[in-house]
C-alpha cells in the first residue's frame, strides 16, 4: 500500500536523511520534500534563491541514496520571505525578488529536478493589508506558472476566510485546471512508484 507524505521539510542540519529512514521504516513510500527557508542562507535577492533551492535539491539526493523513497520536491520562495524582503529592500523590490524566486523554481520544474512549486502562498498569521495583497499577487503569479508548466502547487493558505477571498480572485478557471494536469517528473533510480 502506497503512502505518501506530501508535505515534509527535512535539513542536514537536523534528523534529515535519519527522519525519512524513520519514514520508510514505519511503511512509508514516498515524500513531497517541500522547500523552506534557511537561516544560513538568507533571502536579500533573486540568486539568494538558486543556494536555497540547491540545499533543498541536495536533500533530496541523500534521502533517495539511502532510503527506496520515492522522492518528490516542491520549489518556491516560503511566504514569509515576503516580510523580511520587505523590511530590508522595499515593498516593490521584494516583490520582484519573491518573482524571481518562483521563475527560479520554475527552470527546475521545467529541467524535471522538481514537480510543483512549494510551499508558496501567504504567511499563516495575520498582516496588513498591503502584505496580504502583495502575497495574494504572488500567489497568483505563481498558479499562472504552474498552470504554464501543468504542475501543481503546495500553497500555505493562511487563514481560511482569506483562503476563500483568494479562491474568488482566480475564478477564471485557473485553479481547477491545475488540479487537472499531471506534474512533470521522471522516476528516479531506486525509487517506488506509488500506485
Amino acid at each position: 500500500m502506497p503512502i505518501f507524505d506530501n508535505h515534509i521539510h527535512l535539513r542536514a542540519e537536523f534528523r534529515g536523511v535519519e527522519a525519512a529512514r524513520d519514514f520508510e521504516r514505519a511503511g512509508g513510500t514516498a515524500v513531497l520534500l517541500t522547500h523552506s527557508p534557511y537561516d544560513e542562507i538568507p533571502i536579500h535577492r533573486a540568486e539568494d534563491y538558486d543556494k536555497a533551492y540547491t540545499k533543498t535539491l541536495a536533500m533530496a539526493e541523500a534521502v533517495r541514496k539511502a532510503t527506496h523513497l520515492q522522492v518528490f520536491v516542491a520549489l518556491g520562495p516560503y511566504p514569509v520571505d515576503f516580510l523580511g524582503l520587505q523590511g530590508a529592500v522595499g515593498h516593490a523590490p521584494a516583490i520582484e525578488v519573491m518573482r524571481s524566486g518562483i521563475d527560479r523554481a520554475a527552470e527546475h520544474i521545467a529541467a524535471q529536478r522538481a514537480v510543483a512549486f512549494g510551499e508558496v502562498g501567504r504567511p499563516h498569521f495575520p498582516v496588513s493589508e498591503e502584505i496580504l495583497a502583495a502575497c495574494n499577487g504572488l500567489l497568483e503569479y505563481t498558479m499562472s506558472r504552474a498552470r504554464e508548466l501543468g504542475c501543481a502547487r503546495h500553497s500555505r493558505a493562511g487563514r481560511a476566510s482569506s483562503w476563500r477571498q483568494t479562491t474568488s480572485t482566480t475564478r477564471d478557471g485557473r485553479e481547477r485546471s491545475l488540479g487537472r494536469r499531471p506534474c512533470p517528473g521522471k522516476r528516479r533510480r531506486g525509487s517506488r512508484t506509488a500506485s
